[in-house]
């Protein structure tokens, strides 16, 4: 648990390469929760298994990035940040995060945003055999781009007459497969709302998700764990590379070739298939402590002392 107060948030905590699973008892069952919490760090964690949500932060988490990170088969929620208050006054929204290259994969809802100025680029959200993995957004002024959505989509608010319009959201240069899927678009999720079949039906009626394509995901394997990109996949070449993100899930450079991909992972020339790379620990490596590298600049002081006796015994047998 990270955990703070309205009035003192819990700050800078970071939580890197850890893997949480299977928490199955019958109250606090997520594998992470997030309360009052800003500047966190959550990278390179494997999040699976659990009773109910991967991460829960409904009640807020502000300035913090959550990145590579595997969060699979959980009962409730991949990712929640955020909830609305009551009446439309202010709640615990999630404000300016930055959520990328992520993978989620057969939970109930893959990613579910409530607030305000949060960025979502290069996730890869994919429909499980039992879980939606539905995406769920709402609020004002995210932006979404860059994504490999193969679940349905909420763009609404929590609740009926809120001032948060999903009109706001910058939309755009994500893959969406519309087999199976569908878009709810609408100013709540308990009042009238619009469904499309397509990102392309939802530009034209909305002026939101222009630039994606609606087409197949493309990728290697996805039911055995393996969201790689296919050679022939359409999210190839088709992201909006000003977003400034020069690294993939497994640590790649992107762009590969001359332009960028939609999607947690960077299409690589030549991958091997079978061989899947979940993810690389280059971006949560830490400076080395003095008292480990002393240790080590021990142990090789003596493997060369060693060497050297060795050589100096050989040498009087000669």
């Amino acid at each position: 648990m990270i955990s703070g107060t309205a009035s003192a948030k819990k700050t800078g905590t970071e939580l890197v390469n850890s893997i949480i699973r299977d928490n199955q008892g019958t109250q606090g069952t997520s594998g992470v929760y997030i309360w009052d919490a800003d500047s966190l760090w959550l990278c390179g964690n494997t999040i699976y298994g659990n009773n109910d949500d991967g991460i829960d932060g409904l009640t807020g988490a502000i300035n913090s990035t959550f990145e590579n990170n595997y969060i699979y088969d959980n009962k409730g929620d991949g990712l929640k940040l955020g909830q609305f208050g009551s009446n439309g006054s202010a709640g615990n929204e999630a404000k300016n995060n930055m959520i990328k290259n992520n993978i989620f994969y057969n939970n109930s809802n893959g990613l579910t945003i409530t607030g305000f100025n949060n960025k979502i680029y290069y996730n890869t959200l994919v429909r499980g055999n039992t879980r939606s993995n539905t995406f769920v957004l709402s609020g004002k002024d995210n932006i979404i781009k860059n994504n490999l959505i193969g679940t349905s989509v909420m763009l609404a608010n929590d609740l009926a007459n809120q001032t948060h319009n999903p009109a706001s959201f910058q939309l755009g240069y994500n893959l969406f497969y519309p087999t199976g899927n569908s878009i709810t678009y609408g100013e709540s999720l308990s009042a009238a709302k619009l469904i499309y079949g397509t990102m392309g039906d939802l530009c034209f009626n909305e002026s939101l998700g222009c630039n994606s394509v609606d087409d197949a995901l493309g990728l290697v394997n996805s039911a055995n764990g393996d969201f790689r990109l296919a050679a022939t996949s359409p999210a190839i070449g088709k992201a909006d590379g000003t977003v400034g993100i020069n690294r993939d899930y497994a640590g790649t450079t992107r762009p590969q070739g001359s332009s960028y991909d939609i999607g947690a992972y960077e299409y690589v020339s030549g991958q091997v298939l079978g061989v899947k790379i979940q993810k690389v620990d280059e971006l949560t490596k830490k400076p080395v402590g003095t008292l480990f590298l002393a240790l080590i600049l021990a142990l090789s002081a003596l493997a060369l002392t060693w060497l050297w006796g060795l050589k100096f015994l050989l040498g009087d047998k000669k």
